[in-house]
């Protein structure tokens, strides 16, 4: 529908110039009759109506191929057909005929070598094509033929964007811009491509401009915070994020943008606590902000304030993350009855996230239904055969059993899915030392505590594996270790455990 719309107008612009090439006015033009011409009599205009008249009937028909070749046959007279080409030209563009456009737009530059039209629009086919520097020599002659078409800077920009010379992009952009100092397309434009060239502040500066024009812009404010990130102004970036959530405090991939400027290149925890504190109260009744806080307060150790978020969370959404995030702090605080609660209602709202069995595992594992978390173990790992947890908690309750073998085989199955998990490394030590493995097991464990040097555990187990060797110096200095390490640890339960453990070493 949208081609015999155009052609419509094609062929209403057709019957205009047939009027025009026999010298008539506005005022002359007779009626057309089932599209026929009034017209002089002569050998050669009788052929042009001839073909012009064919084409009409052959464009009610629906043959706009057939038209198109009777008006290019009918083509008689070089100097008056040029507008001709050019619609010809333009119809191959519709139907997305780059070459035919081309070719038509040659025609009608041929005879009239001023036409601008046929410059821009050939432009624009070489473009589609990618003949970059062919649009940019046609748009370059549009403007010394009509300087003060000023919209051909813009679209000759795009295609130096395109070819990669952001400079001159740049070149063509201030050239607009000092033409149009109101136009905000502009000076968005413009700072993206000085973002290509690392010209931050200049990028700055017209995303400033920009807000002047449109305060509450979004795209201006989202835009100008990323840009203050590339230049690592990151503080500046997470203030424009905000800056912009208070315009649209629904806006989450600002908050998202927040969070990761925050932790990837901040790395501070706890500022980011301040920022989701500070979100939480732009938008109170958001489930994700509470989450997101919730992580936080849990990865520092911070178990009550990130059991009150996943509480104030749930509240709101009955959500996986939520529930399997809050059985995780019950997990670590030795609190398996809600554990397992709240990893049965996130199997029950996600039953086919194989994290879920995981983690109702290890529940089991600790109260010791050895054999029900190997189920869950063996659950998770259909759902997602890469799961490098899974074969490692699966190994480590294979351990509990004596299955020494069965156990080296999934700690195995962990390293080669996820060669620097230093627990697998650690597990698999433990294994070995319990087969009469002992040096395997020192490199395992030395390859656990070089991927993870807190790693407190695999330095009291390294201890015990030298001492039943008899290098006494060397397991001194790794109980040593493990002492330091209980003392900047966070995890309590696990520092009583190993300096229980050490305290009878040493006794």
């Amino acid at each position: 529908m949208i081609i015999w719309t155009n052609t419509v107008i094609l062929y209403r612009d057709l019957e205009m110039l047939a009027i025009v090439s026999t010298g008539q006015n506005k005022s002359q033009k007779s009626k057309v009759k089932s599209q026929k011409l009034n017209r002089p009599k002569s050998k050669n205009i009788m052929n042009f109506e001839e073909l012009f008249n064919r084409a009409a009937s052959k464009f009610e028909q629906g043959d706009l191929f057939g038209a198109l070749g009777d008006v290019a046959q009918g083509v008689i007279q070089p100097i008056e057909i040029a507008p001709l080409h050019y619609e010809l030209g333009n119809g191959c563009l519709l139907l997305l005929d780059y070459e035919g456009a081309i070719e038509n737009y040659d025609r009608a530059i041929e005879i009239d070598s001023n036409y601008v039209e046929a410059y821009e629009k050939r432009a624009s086919a070489r473009n589609f094509i990618k003949d970059y520097q062919g649009a940019i020599d046609d748009y370059t002659q549009v403007l010394r033929i009509a300087p003060n078409y000023i919209d051909i800077y813009e679209k000759r920009a795009d295609v130096w964007e395109n070819m990669e010379n952001y400079q001159a992009a740049n070149d063509d952009y201030n050239s607009l811009i000092i033409a149009k100092p109101y136009d905000t397309n502009s000076y968005q434009k413009r700072a993206r491509v000085r973002r290509k060239i690392e010209n931050y502040q200049g990028a700055i500066e017209d995303y400033n401009r920009w807000l002047t024009l449109e305060p509450n812009s979004i795209d201006a404010h989202y835009e100008r915070a990323y840009t203050r990130e590339k230049m690592g102004d990151y503080q500046g970036a997470i203030e424009d994020y905000k800056l912009l959530l208070r315009i649209n405090p629904d806006y989450s991939l600002a908050a998202s943008r927040i969070f990761l400027v925050r932790i990837n290149d901040m790395e501070d925890y706890r500022g980011a606590i301040a920022d989701y504190t500070e979100l939480i109260s732009l938008r109170p009744n958001f489930a994700e902000h509470y989450y997101i806080r919730g992580c936080l307060q849990q990865l520092l150790g911070n178990y009550q304030e990130a059991l009150a978020d996943y509480d104030r969370g749930l509240s709101l959404k009955a959500d996986f993350s939520l529930y399997s995030s809050r059985g995780v702090v019950y997990y670590r605080l030795g609190n398996y009855d809600l554990a397992m609660s709240d990893f049965e209602r996130a199997i029950e709202l996600s039953p086919n996230l194989a994290e879920a069995y995981v983690n109702r595992g290890a529940v089991r594992y600790a109260i010791g239904n050895y054999q029900a978390a190997i189920a869950d173990f063996d659950r998770a790992l259909i759902l997602n055969a890469n799961l490098a947890t899974a074969y490692s908690s699966r190994g480590a309750t294979r351990y509990i059993l004596d299955e020494y073998q069965s156990a080296i085989v999934d700690f195995n199955g962990a390293i080669e899915l996820n060669p620097e998990f230093a627990e697998a490394y650690s597990n698999r030590g433990v294994v070995r030392y319990k087969m009469g493995e002992y040096e395997a097991a020192i490199a395992d464990l030395h390859n656990a505590v070089n991927l993870n040097p807190n790693f407190v555990e695999a330095y009291f187990n390294k201890a015990v594996v030298r001492a039943q060797i008899g290098d006494n110096l060397g397991a001194n200095e790794d109980l040593q270790k493990a002492r330091q390490l209980c003392l900047e640890n966070t995890n309590i339960a696990v520092n009583q455990k190993i300096i229980d453990l050490i305290i009878k070493l040493e006794h």
